[in-house]
């Protein structure tokens, strides 16, 4: 925050905010203006073969989680990120790519928890499922297996005391679509497995490790074969 109001108070920025420790902010138009403007000054020869190189920028994309497959929305990053990359490249700029495999997390061990729980020992090579799809399945599955629990939870006494004790102008439906993360995180029983299988994790379990890496490397297996098709 503090970095965030300096760098707008000099009008380096217009606007930022902080969230779960990344920070986003907005450059003034003026800021793209004049950079076009100087490009535009330059002539089109030295825009497009500049006689050294510039320095060097390193372009991060992609970097999807492990707990599903890649979708449309990625494809786009993907095509925007090499985009970049070559546009960089041709523009005179050392160009180096890179992405983070967000393969650690309370996502991952919904996916790990459904796989144990549910699939009998199935595996991407005995279903013939591409195997990003094959774990994405299990993150569904239990999404909807929570679904089925917090629906039926919603009925119980204790879920209606916590509603009339809120005090809330909000209809039963409304409040339980928003409470549904307080759910997962204080009463629900497929949430503290997914917690204790987390702290598992953490703290080096060896059969949590060794779930989690067959799991990822089925979806890197997965990714590789897309990453393929994309040249």
């Amino acid at each position: 925050i503090r970095l965030g109001d300096a760098l707008k108070e000099k009008g380096i920025i217009v606007s930022y905010n902080v969230v779960k420790g990344y920070f986003n902010f907005s450059l003034p138009d003026t800021h793209w203006l004049e950079h076009f403007a100087q490009l535009k000054s330059i002539p089109v020869s030295d825009r497009i073969r500049p006689a050294a190189p510039k320095g060097k920028v390193l372009i991060e994309y992609c970097s999807p989680n492990t707990n599903k497959p890649l979708h449309l929305g990625h494809i786009r990053n993907i095509l925007l990120g090499w985009s970049v990359y070559k546009i960089a490249q041709a523009a005179g700029y050392v160009s180096e790519t890179a992405q983070v495999i967000n393969d650690r997390g309370v996502a991952i061990c919904k996916s790990m928890l459904a796989w144990k729980k549910w699939a009998n020992g199935k595996t991407p090579q005995t279903t013939g499922i591409k195997p990003d799809h094959f774990v994405g399945d299990y993150y569904v599955l239990f999404e909807s297996r929570f679904k089925e629990e917090y629906d039926a939870w919603q009925q119980s006494e204790q879920s209606q005391n916590i509603y009339r004790e809120r005090m809330t102008s909000l209809s039963a439906a409304d409040f339980f679509s928003k409470f549904k993360n307080e759910y997962f995180n204080a009463h629900s029983l497929l949430g503290r497995e997914v917690r204790q299988l987390l702290l598992q994790w953490e703290s080096g379990d060896p059969e949590v490790i060794a779930l989690w890496s067959m799991m990822n490397q089925w979806v890197y297996e997965g990714f590789r074969q897309t990453y393929e098709k994309l040249n």
